[in-house]
């Protein structure tokens, strides 16, 4: 077992002489599917960083397809689908993954989410590895609604309670998800904290993407755009941020993520879907804006927009009070109009006073959760524990 870890306090001292002529360390990360969502992006990001010292990573998806399959299979690194499907289909990839285990002998395996918890516990054990790779959870979220998913899910965080003395680390992306955890159960001896962290070459301030994607868009340049990069999802609460920006005169709302585009048209409202180019939605944008009801840990929407030199503000859920800190503004979930009045005192302070606070917001996610920093702690984690 690992000792307990944050982003700030990483474990692993300097590489030993000779380390460099080892063959890379093997990780096997088992994840529930490869669909747009924030653990997936994470996960995407973290495979494809540079990095000094290179791993020998691949990925194992419980679920078949998925958005970022094929990105990653077009960067080499290698993708092993599962087919889960009915209960006997469940059955069947379990052996599969224990078989993948006891064929590849991975020095560490890391889950994300819930299902991948279980399914990748299982295995290992039946793969009669468990006392050769180390095992690593991932939990990506705090106070998860049950009652709003399948009931597959709350069997999955119970079930993960039973066993979470098993794995050798379980490491959360927020402060609100360990906490919310270790009180339901899961084993407090060996949490700890890595941040997501942004890529912030990519998401950065641009003037003229802003007046081109504007442009693109139809939106003025002198009105404010608030946008939201989230999933259609219970979670998000997106009927929440349109009644906010049903409330502003002359706002407008970009929302981008899977099923966005399903949303009634209206005029103050941008609807675009998946974006390939979700860095050059928020370089149109003022604000960035996060109203999710429930469950969150460490939103990726609220790093990046701050990264890109966005005003921030969120609702008070997992993480991101901590996030903001005070750079922005943070309001109870589920009150549109508490929201729309945080706006609107954004708005009301003027463009050049926006473009001060996305100064400070950048430079906070700069010196905080910049991907590098995740990323290096990621994997002295693992070569600790290796």
């Amino acid at each position: 077992m690992v000792k307990s870890a944050s982003i700030a306090d990483p474990i692993n001292g300097p590489t030993p002489p000779g380390a460099e002529e080892q063959a890379p360390l093997k990780v096997m990360h088992v994840i529930t599917d490869l669909d747009v969502g924030g653990a997936e992006r994470m996960l995407v990001s973290y495979l494809m960083a540079p990095r000094k010292s290179p791993l020998d990573c691949f990925v194992v998806s419980l679920l078949s397809g998925g958005y970022f399959t094929a990105r990653l299979q077009g960067c080499g690194i290698r993708v092993d689908e599962m087919k889960m499907g009915r209960a006997i289909g469940n059955i069947l990839s379990l052996f599969r993954i224990a078989a993948t285990i006891r064929r590849e002998k991975p020095n560490i395996i890391q889950s994300w989410l819930y299902h991948a918890d279980l399914m990748a516990t299982l295995a290992l054990l039946l793969s009669g590895r468990i006392r050769k790779t180390r095992l690593f959870w991932g939990v990506r979220c705090s106070d998860m609604d049950t009652r709003h998913y399948r009931i597959t899910l709350k069997f999955a965080i119970w079930a993960c309670s039973k066993l979470s003395r098993i794995p050798d680390g379980i490491i959360a992306n927020s402060h609100a998800g360990m906490s919310v955890h270790k009180s339901l159960g899961y084993n407090s001896g060996n949490f700890f904290v890595i941040p997501n962290g942004v890529d912030t070459n990519r998401f950065a301030p641009d003037a003229d993407l802003r007046r081109e994607v504007r442009r693109e868009l139809n939106i003025p340049e002198d009105s404010f755009a608030i946008t939201m990069v989230a999933r259609r999802d219970p979670q998000k609460d997106h009927d929440t941020f349109i009644k906010a920006i049903d409330l502003i005169p002359g706002a407008i709302g970009v929302l981008a993520g899977k099923g966005t585009e399903e949303f009634l048209d209206q005029p103050n409202l941008r609807r675009l879907g998946i974006r390939e180019d979700i860095e050059r939605i928020y370089a149109a944008c003022d604000i960035v804006g996060l109203c999710s009801a429930f469950g969150e840990g460490f939103p990726n929407v609220l790093v990046e927009g701050m990264s890109a030199g966005l005003a921030p503000i969120a609702t008070d859920v997992g993480d991101c009070a901590l996030i903001i800190a005070d750079v922005g503004k943070v309001v109870p979930p589920r009150d549109a109009d508490a929201l729309a009045g945080a706006i609107q005192s954004i708005i009301d302070s003027g463009h050049e006073r926006i473009k001060e606070v996305g100064k400070e917001a950048r430079k906070r996610i700069k010196q905080e959760y910049a991907l590098e920093r995740t990323v290096a702690t990621f994997d002295d984690v693992y070569r600790s524990a290796a």
